[in-house]
């Protein structure tokens, strides 16, 4: 004879393994969270500097409102690309914006545009 109880089978838990495609969408919903905070601060930090110099972001129009919206997106575009995460300003930036390792391929290129502007003239 034991002295040993059997421990009751209805009150073991068995851990289930976590479905891989619910972890992917969590860690990219947790990486969103932490860039949209990133960006949350330094869009407040930027707004409060530029109060400090006397810009006032309220206007009649709700011109320099905008402005600042479109620049907090910008601004979310560049941490979400750093971040590997999609943001609707990637494909439009890598379509319109060039960026010149120096002044003479600056120079050909804005030749290349003057030419082809005055060919479709």
């Amino acid at each position: 004879m034991t002295n040993v109880f059997k421990f009751p089978e209805h009150k073991i838990f068995r851990e289930v393994a976590p479905n891989v495609e619910e972890v992917e969408k969590a860690k990219e919903k947790g990486k969103q969270k932490y860039a949209d905070g990133i960006v949350a601060e330094v869009a407040a930090g930027l707004l409060a500097e530029l109060e400090n110099y006397g810009i006032d972001l309220e206007d009649e129009k709700g011109a320099m409102s905008k402005d600042f919206l479109f620049m907090v997106d910008v601004l979310k575009s560049i941490v979400y690309r750093n971040m590997s995460i999609k943001h609707s300003l990637h494909e439009f930036v890598d379509e319109n914006v060039s960026v010149f390792e120096n002044e003479e391929d600056f120079k050909k290129y804005l030749e290349n545009s003057e030419e082809e502007t005055q060919t479709k003239d």
